[in-house]
């Protein structure tokens, strides 16, 4: 049942968790990989691919994460020892930079919120959820970066 789309939509959508927590991996022994960043790569492309077989447009922006360089430190969000919070920020890293590279090589039009716009607690919950004043300010960097008439 888990698996279904309706229980997705009533467990997600309906009936929201009233604060999201982010859970990061426990085992600091993971690692990122050349082959785990390009099947990361290739299953973006096919998102893309099928978005734009679908006639939508698509539009491309990184995320706001406790684990990049320009949040302010979040590290109890991270883990619990230097090793998880250094796993995390490695792995936060490699996704932006990967989703910033697929961007690129398709031309699409960007917005990286992640270099972009502060990172803090006033705008993250957790490591990867936003408040309601993060909504508001990113929604607010993509209006600045797209132009959402045009398309």
């Amino acid at each position: 049942m888990i698996h279904s789309v309706l229980y997705g939509l009533i467990s997600h959508r309906l009936l929201p968790m009233s604060a999201p927590k982010f859970v990061p991996p426990e085992d600091e022994s993971i690692k990122i990989t050349a082959e785990g960043i390009e099947r990361f790569r290739n299953d973006y492309q096919a998102l893309i691919d099928t978005i734009e077989a679908s006639g939508a447009n698509v539009l491309v922006s990184t995320q706001m994460m406790a684990g990049l360089p320009n949040c302010e430190p979040m590290d109890r969000y991270l883990g619990d020892t230097p090793q998880q919070i250094q796993t995390n920020s490695e792995i936060a890293q490699a996704i932006t930079d990967a989703v910033r590279e697929v961007a690129a090589a398709n031309d699409l039009p960007f917005a990286d919120i992640a270099a972009d716009v502060p990172c803090n607690d006033s705008l993250l919950g957790d490591s990867i959820h936003l408040t309601r004043e993060g909504h508001r300010v990113v929604a607010e960097a993509w209006a600045d970066h797209f132009q959402f008439g045009s398309y």
